[in-house]
């Protein structure tokens, strides 16, 4: 079996940035994606460079499409009013969904 591949939603806050380390350091996850709001002064930053230094090849992007594409499992933390419509989202996509 291949390494789960994760996206993170609220990628570029605090606890967004020790989820994207988390996911980095695990030998059985791969970083799928990013995403924060629109108008996050990080949309386009290299989401492992934020998070902990170590570059991921995963910009953070506000387009939930771009961010879900290429995941098996989305992890939703984020404090705006976009949560559930994120989650149903990624679900509607076929993700498996963790929402904090």
């Amino acid at each position: 079996m291949g390494k789960i591949r994760i996206t993170i939603a609220g990628a570029a806050g605090r606890m967004g940035r020790m989820l994207v380390n988390e996911v980095l350091l695990d030998g059985e996850l791969a970083l799928a994606g990013a995403l924060e709001c629109s108008g996050n002064p990080f949309i386009g930053a290299d989401a492992g460079q934020l998070a902990c230094g170590t570059t991921s090849g995963v910009k953070i992007t506000d387009d939930p499409s771009i961010a879900f594409k290429d995941s098996d499992c989305a992890i939703v933390f984020t404090a705006n009013t976009d949560a559930v419509r994120l989650a149903e989202l990624a679900v509607a996509q076929g993700l498996t969904v963790v929402i904090g």
